[in-house]
């Protein structure tokens, strides 16, 4: 028990270096089919979600996550409360303070849930303590896994955005 809270804490840790426009909607993949068992039929494939494009580029968004101290004050804790459950650290950062709009904090916990399967319980607990949010492990494993992508595309530009 102490270690998935050790490795909860090195969730929270590792989102503290994320940042979040106008929202533009583009279809997921469908899962994928399940497998026959012994006299049982083959599963049928998930519908396609949707992954938000630019969610936090307004200015309602842009406010908050815009911060310096954006991800230590608010993400971190959310994912922490949150156990890493996505879901739950998306309610979290839509509460106010911050009142992220709902794609913009969607965005959140999906890296939140993708930091945790693939870099905290996963890769070796490349994101787990004594491994910083910012130590080359992490971030390499948060990249590798498309953590960082999936966040940028769905946050939108935040460095542009939050510069000018």
């Amino acid at each position: 028990m102490a270690r998935y809270w050790v490795m909860i804490i090195g969730l929270s840790l590792s989102m503290a270096a994320f940042g979040c426009g106008d929202e533009e909607v583009v279809d997921g993949t469908g899962g994928t089919g399940g497998m026959g068992g012994s006299g049982g039929m083959a599963g049928t494939g998930g519908t396609g979600g949707a992954a938000a494009i630019d969610a936090c580029i307004n200015s309602g968004d842009l406010a908050m996550v815009c911060m310096p101290d954006f991800g230590t004050t608010y993400v971190g804790p959310c994912a922490t409360t949150a156990l890493g459950d996505g879901a739950a650290t998306s309610a979290c950062l839509q509460e106010d303070p911050p009142a992220l709009s709902a794609p913009c904090a969607d965005c959140f916990g999906d890296t939140t849930a993708c930091t945790l399967t693939n870099c905290v319980v996963g890769g070796g607990g490349a994101c787990a303590p004594p491994n910083a949010s910012d130590s080359p492990a992490c971030v390499s494993c948060r990249e590798e896994a498309g953590c960082v992508a999936t966040q940028e595309t769905c946050t939108g530009d935040l460095a542009t955005a939050c510069a000018g």
